[in-house]
């Protein structure tokens, strides 16, 4: 019955981070800022849940019914904090951004703190002197509970149920939780537990601080490489809703895999500490080893695909790509389990809540200072260097002092740690070929070889994203890349964004101020700056994509002196207030990547019809080629539902949508202007629109539609972009 009420906390638990992270991004915009609260809110409710439930549940009667308590009020709470987080988006334009932090913060650290208990309680409800050996299995169990809350949270709940359903499924998880624990502890009886009133203490172990800097090393490494593999991966898997879903779902399966792989081995074998320091090593070396093949992902997931472009294969292949990491993470998940069997005294519920919250709150620190400090300062490689190494001295010294362990298996120790430091000046070295960590031989709709036709003129490694400027051999033309993706470029394909900031500007007629959302090369910056006397705002989330712009030429560097730069999420920019402009534009990364969905839904319209002067208008991309017809229909609809006069029209060249927004009707004669001399045809009038989305669930926070109707559709239904065009097309004009 155990591992059965952790399972079902551990998905719940899975589930609640994923739809939460979505509402604090939502509130706080997407970044640092958000990302650093995120994990400091989780993992601190989980650390100080874990360190005050202990001696509480070792004291109770009823432990069981305790438990139940928990995963009762962990329903409750984790409903309350979803309808707050629901209007957490109210919080910038009222307060400031600290405030509008502490508060999320605030909201998410209870639930977080309830879930932080369940472990300690359900280890002093089971506990027959083995308190160590108990918590192990039970994370173990928690760990794949983990695995299953991720997927579905990823692939399954969100995508049908939305955000707030999914946190009503995760609830019923926790209820059903708690009608298990309470059955449980009345077919256990209450006379059965009552020797359980004050448990005796074992004696303190005399490597106590030992084994808690191993849990240390264990939970800092576990997140610090969880954030810099995810880096290196995305460079060939793309930051998309489903592949990130595929990332952290690995991830998490290897950790319970090692859990589970510790279960197995003699109760006696399993209190070493030498055994936890050989784990820390494995983990350190394999991580090291691994690294270049996950920094390879991009020409591994095209040598892997070859010509197959079906959903199915996709899917297959990302997976196998992400499986890398496995041995890797197995490695990791044995730590944390052999660290509890090792740490022996103390009563079970205090000394299982004392492991977990060193082990959480150090997982918070690795994760804040890979992010933040180490990635940003030294690179991926470095950085990762800087974590494993850290990882194999805690490692080497635990195995140093079991003088039980066998004297080779200590000397290994040091060889390991001989062999990080021999690594660290191969790893540490600059780049070779010159070209950065993460690049394959494929960049998205670039026929790029394997004698790489391009060469790399900036590389940026920062908190938010990977950012470089690459020039093909054969043309001279530069990419903006980000995150191994093609966010822009100088192809004639991309003629389309210089309209999105030409036409807006056009159809005013007379703009004064205006806003560029997504900065890119600065196309669209760039055509909204040729109207004299407007002036400018850029925003765009990514610090290095204004570092890069200068490789675009030097208009870029004049505009960027005299336009106001904002680093910062372009809908949190809308929401928290400020001057009113004539014209907005936005070309953000495609739909179905992870978040995108949120400048595209009702709410977003909303703010930035707030923003917009009255004859506003605003612009924003829809690519045909990208999403399904279900998908383009959706998000016409988000924008019908808050502007009446929504028009839709196609570049002239590649036949990219474009959504046309106004705060009144649009002039006809500089409609017709526009269409004469930009090439733009206007292929839906608001009438047009209305007949076009009629029946179709707009686009909004909660449903995040368009990131699950883009590549599965594209090739699982469409066959290739090119067959999706057609279809959008055929849809938009008619037979």
């Amino acid at each position: 019955m155990a591992p059965l009420l952790v399972l079902l906390s551990g998905a719940a638990a899975l589930v609640y981070e994923l739809v939460w992270t979505r509402w604090l991004t939502l509130a706080l915009g997407a970044g640092a800022r958000s990302m650093a609260v995120v994990v400091g809110a989780t993992m601190l409710g989980l650390a100080a849940g874990s360190r005050l439930a202990g001696a509480p549940a070792d004291r109770s009667t009823r432990p069981l019914r305790l438990y139940a308590g928990i995963e009762l009020a962990i329903a409750l709470a984790a409903l309350a904090a979803g309808a707050l987080l629901r209007g957490a988006s109210a919080f910038p334009p009222a307060w400031p951004p600290a405030a509008a932090a502490a508060a999320a913060l605030l909201v998410v650290v209870l639930p977080m703190a309830l879930m932080g208990a369940t472990l300690p309680c359900l280890t002093a409800a089971i506990s027959r002197g083995g308190g160590g050996r108990t918590l192990g299995r039970l994370y173990a169990w928690n760990t794949t509970g983990a695995v299953i809350g991720s997927a579905a949270a990823g692939f399954v709940l969100v995508r049908h149920l939305g955000l707030r359903g999914s946190t009503f499924a995760a609830a019923a998880l926790n209820a059903g939780g708690a009608a298990l624990a309470l059955a449980w502890d009345r077919w256990k009886g209450a006379s059965s537990r009552a020797n359980r009133a004050e448990p005796a203490a074992e004696a303190a172990s005399p490597i106590a601080g030992l084994v808690l800097a191993g849990a240390a090393a264990s939970g800092a490494g576990s997140l610090a490489c969880e954030v810099l593999f995810s880096r290196l991966l995305v460079h060939g898997l793309s930051a998309t809703t489903h592949a990130l879903s595929i990332i952290f779902t690995t991830f998490i399966a290897g950790l319970a895999l090692g859990a589970h792989a510790v279960s197995r081995l003699p109760k006696e074998t399993k209190a070493r500490t030498g055994l936890l320091g050989a784990a820390l090593l494995a983990s350190a070396i394999l991580a090291m080893a691994l690294a270049p093949s996950l920094a390879e992902s991009a020409r591994l997931l095209v040598y892997l695909r070859g010509a197959h472009n079906g959903w199915g294969a996709i899917l297959a292949v990302e997976a196998a790509v992400s499986m890398l990491m496995l041995p890797v993470t197995a490695a990791m998940g044995l730590c944390l389990p052999l660290a509890a069997a090792a740490l022996r005294g103390g009563k079970p519920g205090e000394s299982s809540g004392r492991l977990l919250f060193v082990n959480t709150l150090a997982g918070m620190a690795g994760a804040l200072a890979s992010a933040f400090g180490l990635l940003p300062w030294l690179g991926l490689r470095r950085a990762l260097w800087a974590v494993t190494a850290a990882q194999a001295v805690v490692g080497a010294l635990l195995v140093q002092r079991d003088r039980e362990f066998p004297a080779g298996r200590r000397r290994l120790g040091w060889l390991a740690a001989a062999v990080l430091a021999v690594s660290a000046g191969v790893w540490a070295s600059p780049p070779a070929l010159g070209f950065p960590p993460g690049f394959g031989t494929l960049i998205p709709h670039k026929a790029i070889n394997r004698e790489l036709e391009f060469e790399v003129l900036c590389y940026h490694e920062g908190a938010v994203a990977t950012t470089s400027v690459i020039r093909e051999r054969a043309t001279g033309a530069r990419d903006l890349v980000i995150d191994g993706f093609v966010a822009a470029g100088e192809a004639i394909s991309a003629d389309y964004m210089a309209l999105m900031g030409s036409l807006p500007m056009l159809l005013h007629g007379a703009p004064r101020r205006a806003l560029v959302i997504c900065f890119g090369t600065g196309s669209t910056a760039r055509a909204v700056a040729q109207t004299q006397g407007a002036s400018i705002d850029l925003v765009d989330v990514n610090a290095d994509v204004f570092g890069c712009a200068a490789w675009f030429g030097p208009a870029n560097e004049a505009l960027l002196r005299r336009a106001s730069v904002y680093v910062e999420d372009g809908r949190h920019f809308l929401a928290r207030g400020g001057p009113e402009y004539d014209v907005i534009t936005q070309e953000p990364m495609p739909p179905y990547f992870a978040g995108v969905s949120a400048l595209y839904s009702v709410e977003y319209y909303e703010l930035a019809k707030r923003r917009l002067a009255p004859g506003g208008v605003l612009v924003q991309w829809l690519p045909m080629h990208l999403v399904a017809p279900e998908g383009a229909r959706a998000a016409a609809a988000a924008a019908l539902a808050v502007f009446p006069e929504t028009w839709i029209a196609l570049a002239p060249v590649n036949k990219t949508g474009l959504i046309v927004c106004s705060n009144g009707p649009l002039d006809a004669a500089r409609r017709r202007k526009a269409e004469r001399e930009l090439g733009v045809r206007f292929v839906l009038s608001p009438a047009g629109v209305r007949r076009y989305a009629g029946g179709t669930a707009p686009v909004t926070d909660d449903r995040p539609s368009l990131e699950y109707t883009g590549l599965d559709r594209v090739y699982g239904v469409y066959g290739d972009p090119v067959k999706l065009l057609e279809r959008n097309l055929k849809e938009l004009l008619g037979p």
